[in-house]
């Protein structure tokens, strides 16, 4: 699999995703800037075998004070709702605060994670077994 590297220098990370899906989808990438915060997003055409998104918010920011606004976006916006537990973890030495969201319509992680110089948003389909392999690539300052 042909994999390309998706990076910003300035925001302090990297990964990887393929260029061409195992299952034959040509991958995207977007990104936007908005108050210093960096977003990159990764996908399939069918937002399905490929979901992965990485934010860089400008500076350190509690992720117990972003959850909250965050599960109620996604309440207002999904039908049949659920939540894990909020739980604290560890990604490449970090120490982050994760949650998984479930809805009729789909399903995705989101890993906080405290970097040395800010934090970062992790978001990704954790149905599909590429989007772990894209997790893995992650390299984070």
């Amino acid at each position: 699999m042909s994999m390309r590297t998706v990076s910003d220098q300035n925001h302090g990370w990297q990964f990887q995703i393929p260029v061409i899906t195992p299952g034959g989808q040509v991958t995207e990438v977007t990104r936007h800037e908005k108050q210093g915060s960096l977003l990159a997003h990764a996908h399939s055409p069918d937002y399905f075998e490929l979901y992965f998104e990485l934010v860089s918010f400008t500076g350190s920011v509690p992720a117990r004070s972003l959850i909250p606004k965050l599960q109620g976006q996604l309440k207002d916006q999904f039908s049949e709702v659920t939540f894990t537990e909020i739980r604290q973890g560890d990604l490449l030495g970090f120490s982050t605060t994760e949650f998984t969201f479930s809805s009729t319509e789909k399903t995705r992680r989101f890993i906080f994670v405290d970097g040395n110089k800010r934090t970062y948003r992790l978001i990704y389909n954790p149905l599909s077994p590429l989007n772990e392999i894209v997790l893995d690539s992650v390299r984070l300052e």
